[in-house]
């Protein structure tokens, strides 16, 4: 059985890419529940080049604390137990074309 499931998105700054990531931790939740809260860490790992909007987590910590309906209805229901990290990353480019880990945060989500 996992102890930890890890998602990692992109995250461009847009209405889509916040979608996205809202996505992901649906994503996580619901596996979480099939795992039967085996998992005791989730993780959202969100990364981007450059500098970029900072993302909206009030919509994540709403997935978390309240749970979700999927798109046929099923209720996943917020977890107990279980703590949800949220981690951005920012890398740059350098000179060489290759990226550069720049900065790093974590946030907890539950």
């Amino acid at each position: 059985m996992p102890e930890v499931l890890i998602e990692f998105e992109r995250f461009d700054g847009t209405d889509l890419a916040a979608w996205k990531l809202e996505e992901k931790v649906r994503n996580l939740l619901d596996a979480a529940h099939r795992w039967q809260q085996a998992p005791k860490l989730l993780v959202l790992s969100a990364w981007n080049k450059g500098l970029v909007s900072a993302p909206e987590i009030s919509g994540l910590l709403t997935l978390c604390r309240k749970g979700f309906k999927t798109g046929v209805g099923a209720s996943v229901p917020a977890l107990h137990g279980v703590s949800v990290l949220f981690n951005r990353l920012i890398f740059q480019t350098k000179v060489d074309g290759t990226l550069a880990l720049t900065h790093s945060s974590c946030e907890r989500l539950q």
